[in-house]
């Protein structure tokens, strides 16, 4: 019985996800917001710590880690050991040693081991726990959420190709940088039009060429590329006016995302 529940549960989570829910319709949103790293452990001491920096008082636990829900880049190691957890307030309820919990923390000091401030825990059950397949459900929520927003704050959406990339001839600052952006411009051939209008069937594009860290992360198209284009004109960064300019690589989707991009700006 309870297995038939639980499925039931996640068909409603899925149906729930793929239809116009907001992020907070997932049961542990709340949880997921705030947390980075996130755990099924077992207390192995209340009232310590095993991190020197970090002193034993009420609130450190020492907990080993049986199982990881999610982790933050570099901390994906710690299955199985020992980590030290930190209760961010007086809502954690008590822990008790040998017992099991799901940990919801963020990730706070790492040395020869790893400090976590707990924002919730829950005691494990015999039960099911959908926690590993509402993650999933979750980021995709957000995902869509996010994206909405996006396309809601851009003035052109539309799918096109790159046919030719040019240097941009912009005015250079009086001294060179070494995080320089080095603009270029895409000429963009327009296929189809999700969002505004375009005079004629080309948009002119400026990007960042730069590999230096300030500009890594700025998307870097190429000829022959097609994709979706989320533009909004700015006369910022190139120094002309009323320019459409690309810096976040999310304004930039591939053409698999097309029909989740439609159906976003018919809502």
């Amino acid at each position: 019985m309870v297995t038939y529940v639980y499925k039931v549960l996640c068909v409603l989570l899925l149906l729930c996800a793929f239809s116009n829910c907001k992020v907070t319709k997932i049961p542990h949103a709340k949880q997921f917001d705030a947390s980075d790293y996130i755990f099924k452990g077992e207390v192995v001491q209340t009232k310590k710590s095993n991190l020197p920096v970090v002193p034993d008082d009420q609130n450190t636990h020492i907990v080993k880690v049986n199982d990881i829900i999610l982790a933050s880049s570099g901390h994906e190691s710690f299955k199985g050991e020992n980590i030290t957890v930190v209760a961010a307030d007086d809502k954690i309820p008590t822990l008790k040693e040998g017992a099991g919990y799901v940990f919801y923390t963020h990730t706070w000091l790492f040395g020869s081991t790893l400090a976590v401030r707990a924002n919730h825990v829950e005691p494990m059950t015999d039960k099911p726990d959908g926690i590993k397949d509402e993650l999933p459900l979750y980021r995709d929520s957000v995902k869509k959420v996010n994206l909405q927003k996006r396309l809601k704050s851009s003035g052109l959406v539309m799918f096109g190709r790159v046919s030719k990339i040019n240097e941009a001839d912009v005015q250079r600052p009086s001294k060179e940088s070494e995080h320089s952006p080095i603009w270029n411009i895409a000429i963009v051939e327009v296929e189809n039009i999700l969002k505004g209008n375009t005079e004629g069937n080309q948009v002119q594009v400026y990007f960042s060429a730069s590999d230096d860290v300030r500009w890594v992360n700025a998307p870097k198209l190429k000829e022959e590329q097609k994709a979706i284009y989320l533009l909004k004109r700015t006369d910022s960064f190139t120094g002309v006016k009323n320019a459409y300019v690309l810096i976040d690589p999310q304004d930039v989707l591939p053409e698999s995302e097309l029909n989740l991009v439609k159906k976003l700006l018919k809502k």
